[in-house]
């Protein structure tokens, strides 16, 4: 029998951001589990001990079959994995992963308390949590309770939150810079009945029909791609309409790359930041995926927030980023070609539609999508 979780995510050491992604990602391929929602991310001041770093904070909505002492030692093992280690009690961690609230399982033992004893007491479970769940009711923890005593009533979030401290509220701020989806990439590719889409870093395949359909698609994102599908750029400029990033440690000359700092080094003179690559003219290089995170996080916060992030290949970033990806939009033809390049089996992501046109001459093609289980 499923049940519903509430889950409280913290880290303020290292990479904090990727750190709660890799968390909400992993929770997610639990047995007989699913991530049914996650909030933003929230920048916030330390609760507790309070002499360390500030934390990134998120809240987690998932279903799971599994008993809720299985799912607290499965969460204890995921903060294991991603570098926990207990030495001080709230003191600073890479990771955590609280159980705070289920509606309908209660436990009161050494090992699980639910609700979560300071649930209704820290602002950076409770506003994070309001987002993704405005409506819960929460149960205040009571402890142990007598058959002779009653459960305390159940409250809307929002009072709880109005019945903090104002000085508690403000302490909890949204991080604008960080990407807080885990799954925040869409992919999108046309291959043979091989799996085939390139060959000696050509497209396999050029058809009006799907290349019509890639730029509808992809038109005013983000645009993913490797070093060789940048190299098939008409004229080898940036794709019109899109920000156009390249994840390649492989650079070519006179080419700006972006630092994880935010410092572009190898452009024109006088372009030493971000801010000063034009997105019209520019690819944004970034070497590895640290900095790939911060210029998306970057991007984000210059009014691109709900702009689309499209992975369009060749196969090498196709297989690396596909577990970022929460869905994959493939034309899949009925021809098969000589190819050195694939397109990965869609680990993780099923068929949910599908639509069959002829395209050329005479040539059958199956607009398929794909969403995460």
């Amino acid at each position: 029998m499923s049940w519903d979780c509430y889950l409280s995510l913290g880290a303020n050491l290292g990479n904090r951001g990727e750190t709660l992604r890799r968390a909400l990602r992993m929770l997610n391929l639990l047995p007989d589990t699913k991530l049914v929602a996650s909030s933003s991310f929230y920048t916030t001041l330390p609760w507790g001990k309070t002499d360390q770093p500030l934390f990134l904070n998120a809240a987690a909505h998932v279903r799971t079959e599994m008993e809720p002492i299985y799912f607290l030692l499965a969460c204890q093992d995921i903060e294991k994995k991603l570098g926990r280690e207990r030495h001080e009690h709230w003191g600073a961690r890479t990771c955590d992963i609280d159980l705070v609230y289920a509606p309908e399982v209660r436990s009161d033992t050494e090992a699980l308390q639910l609700p979560h004893p300071f649930l209704t007491k820290r602002a950076f479970v409770l506003i994070p949590l309001q987002e993704i769940a405005p409506k819960l009711r929460i149960r205040q923890y009571a402890g142990k309770q007598s058959e002779e005593k009653a459960d305390p009533e159940p409250k809307p979030i929002s009072e709880w939150i109005d019945a903090l401290p104002e000085n508690e509220r403000h302490s909890v701020m949204p991080a604008e810079k960080e990407i807080s989806n885990p799954y925040p990439f869409s992919l999108i590719a046309c291959m043979g009945a091989n799996r085939g889409i390139g060959l000696n870093g050509e497209l396999l395949f050029r058809i009006p029909e799907d290349l019509v359909f890639f730029k509808e698609k992809t038109m005013n994102g983000i645009v993913i791609m490797g070093r060789k599908t940048m190299a098939t750029m008409p004229d080898g400029k940036p794709l019109p309409g899109r920000i156009n990033i390249v994840l390649s440690r492989t650079i070519p000359a006179n080419v700006p790359v972006v630092g994880k700092d935010g410092a572009v080094r190898g452009g024109k003179p006088g372009m030493d930041k971000l801010r000063d690559l034009d997105p019209e003219k520019d690819f944004f290089i970034c070497p590895n995926m640290p900095t790939l995170w911060y210029v998306l996080g970057r991007l984000q916060g210059q009014s691109l927030d709900s702009a689309d992030m499209w992975v369009i290949g060749g196969g090498t970033i196709y297989e690396h980023l596909l577990p970022f990806c929460h869905e994959a939009w493939v034309t899949e033809l009925s021809v098969t070609k000589p190819a050195d390049t694939f397109l990965p089996e869609l680990i993780g992501l099923k068929k949910t539609d599908k639509e069959i046109l002829t395209v050329g001459d005479g040539l059958r093609a199956a607009y398929c999508h794909y969403q995460r289980k």
